[in-house]
């Protein structure tokens, strides 16, 4: 039998096990800590003291007045308070927005900080608080002020040189404008090209008295004034800081969406985008993109399509505007929507049996397949009817169908024969496509049901989604009797890009295949576009083939600026007829003159003929071969004729006439052209204007090209 232990020793031992750690104490027992509670509302310390500095200079501004920055430019002084280089990229930047935004030279948030003594400028010259509704007054010096008294500047060096290019180019569209109205002003009321006249009087007029009213401001800014006597360095690099912080600089691509965005919730469209005169950044990029009808469909199927396509690699401004300008952008734009309406087709509000369907497709493997195919025909035909409903394809449904795309399609051997039905490795892979993408919808819809949001849609909305997975197969079974891009996958964010890649690398081809169709007209350019896609897809190796020789010849574009145009007729930008420069002989070149019109027999000797120089175009005349210019002289005695004088004189009369009327015929042509040339809007490409002439455009690459060679 063990001994018992003493009491004091099981005490203790006791008291250790209730604490568990022996006697040590923890931080949390005592009274060390801080134990306040702080309930109340706090900023950032940053913030608060940036909110301190705001009330400070507060009580250091003298007021607001507007200061010409351009006349005045000289007495602005930059460096002081901002140590900033002028950044080139900057002020393109900021005059690029001036041209899209306008100039709001006279807000508050606009104004440019001068930290300057208070007894430079007269007193009651300013004003403490900006309304819209008062006129602000303009920066008044005293009259003792310091003949070399200057302003120095916190801020604005990058926006006034923006607005000394910015005006530039308002001065220049102006003058434009001075230059049409005095060209019609010229005419003859009776010779005046009314449309013209009706152009001017309805839109141009207003432009030009709009442009002058702008340019009336010149330089004028709206600039606070805080007095240097209570502005420290820390105060000042304030003032500068609250001029570049809390700024977001969008890119070039979200600028064209927002503008897209925008434009399209006000109810315009393409033809309403208004181009940047005198621009030729992103902006005016932009905007020439919009103007395009194919760019703004595509954007249109975009945008139904959520963000499924507005984070792709390929959003990027320059590669897009590359690739929509190029000469496979309209057939990839075309290619977007046929695809997309491909897709739409599955998700209406068309009746179907589900379990109906089912029995016929399986019946497509039994003798009843010939009543089963007419019969899933009729319900294609539904379809194809049937107003679609774009906003329930969900951001989800369209991830899935991109996966399997991935999947099926993006890394198997046959994706270069892509739309090819003839291709055995095409027609492989889209079977198995075919097969995926009515189980990823139907799983996608699955969840929705899971999480109770089906339950909660609209009926017609509910009823498209449980039945867009049988539609889809539909779709598949059917679309081949009847559909020219059947064997297309549906469109998705890979798609695209497959697509692009397809295109970009036939190119040329692309261009030459429009502009030497036969068939090429403006009304029926739809079945142009249908058929060229189909045969280059299906003829892809030939194309890829005919792209090389293409390149190979190397042909350079020849373009013609608007004064080589305009000095081809002799006239200038201005109007001005160009005076000729005298020409000066080459060389060894003199023609032979005959000037014994006053012969004893009064008859006039005509030369017809050259002489030997000029004859000689090779230069061979001036290498002393005796015997060549003396057979040359011999050839010329034979090309002598004998005329009477009456008949010279006779024959120099109707050569006069006919001269007269020729030059008065180029005269009244290089009239025209010039009004023309000068009043047509200076943009960077061209504006498309529809035509409704067939396609007279001969190819680069044969003139023996036969019908339907593409």
């Amino acid at each position: 039998m063990p001994p018992k232990g003493s009491k004091g020793k099981s005490k203790s031992s006791e008291t250790k096990a209730k604490s568990g750690e022996g006697s040590k104490k923890r931080v949390e027992d005592t009274l060390l800590m801080d134990q306040t509670e702080q309930k109340t509302l706090k900023l950032e310390e940053t913030i608060e003291q940036l909110n301190l500095k705001n009330e400070k200079i507060k009580n250091t501004m003298i007021g607001y007045v507007t200061l010409d920055v351009l006349k005045f430019h000289d007495r602005l002084q930059f460096g002081k308070w901002n140590p900033r280089l002028l950044i080139k990229s900057q002020i393109m930047a900021l005059m690029e927005s001036f041209q899209v935004n306008t100039v709001d030279q006279f807000n508050l948030a606009h104004a440019i900080p001068l930290i300057v003594p208070k007894n430079l400028i007269k007193r009651g010259t300013y004003m403490t608080e900006v309304s819209s509704k008062t006129a602000i007054p303009i920066l008044q010096v005293r009259d003792d002020a310091p003949p070399n008294w200057n302003l120095p500047a916190a801020g604005g060096q990058h926006c006034i040189a923006a607005l000394e290019i910015w005006l530039e180019k308002k001065r220049a569209q102006l003058n434009e404008y001075i230059a049409k109205e005095h060209s019609i002003q010229k005419q003859d009321p009776d010779d005046v090209d009314k449309n013209e006249l009706k152009q001017w009087n309805k839109g141009g007029k207003k432009e030009k008295d709009a442009l002058e009213g702008i340019m009336a401001y010149e330089g004028s800014w709206l600039v606070s004034l805080f007095d240097d006597s209570m502005i420290d360095e820390s105060l000042a690099l304030h003032i500068l800081w609250n001029e570049t912080k809390h700024i977001y600089m969008e890119s070039p691509m979200e600028g064209l969406i927002q503008l897209f965005k925008i434009m399209k919730a006000q109810g315009s469209d393409y033809w309403q985008v208004k181009l940047v005169p005198q621009s030729k950044g992103n902006t005016s990029k932009q905007r020439e993109l919009l103007r395009q009808d194919y760019v703004w469909e595509m954007l249109s199927q975009f945008n139904t399509a959520g963000m499924h396509y507005w984070h792709a690699d390929f959003m990027q401004f320059s590669e897009f505007y590359s690739m929509m300008m190029s000469s496979y952008g309209g057939m990839l734009a075309y290619l977007v929507g046929c695809l997309e309406k491909k897709l739409h087709m599955c998700f209406n509000s068309v009746e179907v049996d589900e379990k109906a369907v089912k029995t016929l497709l399986l019946s497509l493997q039994s003798k009843k397949a010939e009543a089963a195919q007419e019969k899933l025909e009729q319900i294609f035909d539904e379809l194809c009817d049937a107003a679609p409903i774009p906003e329930v394809i969900s951001n989800g449904i369209r991830e899935a169908i991109n996966e399997c795309f991935n999947s099926c399609i993006a890394n198997m051997s046959g994706i270069h024969e892509i739309g090819n039905q003839s291709s055995t490795d095409w027609v492989t892979i889209f079977a198995q496509y075919a097969l995926e993408v009515p189980c990823k919808i139907k799983e996608q819809v699955t969840i929705l049901q899971e999480w109770g949001n089906l339950d909660r849609l609209h009926t017609k909305v509910r009823h498209a989604l449980k039945t867009c997975m049988i539609k889809s197969k539909i779709m598949f079974v059917c679309d081949t009797c009847h559909e020219d891009y059947a064997s297309f996958p549906f469109m998705s964010r890979s798609m695209f890009m497959l697509l692009k890649m397809h295109l970009a690398h036939i190119q040329s081809t692309i261009f030459e295949a429009m502009l030497a169709h036969p068939n090429y007209h403006v009304d029926s350019c739809n079945l142009l576009w249908d058929k060229i896609v189909l045969i280059l897809f299906e003829s892809y190796p030939a194309a890829l083939h005919m792209e090389g020789q293409i390149l190979a010849m190397n042909i350079p574009d020849h373009s013609i600026s608007q004064l080589e145009l305009l000095s081809i007729f002799g006239m200038s930008l201005t109007g001005a007829v160009k005076k000729s420069k005298p020409s000066i002989p080459r060389k060894g070149k003199a023609k032979a003159k005959a000037n014994n019109d006053d012969d004893d027999d009064g008859k006039y000797i005509n030369v017809e003929g050259e002489s030997s120089a000029e004859k000689d175009v090779n230069g061979e005349g001036d290498d002393g071969d005796e015997q060549s210019v003396q057979e040359s002289a011999d050839d010329d005695k034979h090309d002598i004729q004998v005329e009477s004088r009456e008949e010279c004189l006779a024959r120099r009369e109707r050569a006069k006439m006919d001269a007269e009327e020729c030059a008065k015929s180029l005269e009244i042509e290089a009239s025209q052209a010039f009004k023309v040339l000068n009043n047509s809007p200076k943009v960077s490409v061209p504006t498309m204007v529809t035509s409704y002439l067939p396609w007279t455009h001969k190819s680069k690459i044969s003139s023996d090209a036969i019908q339907n060679s593409f």
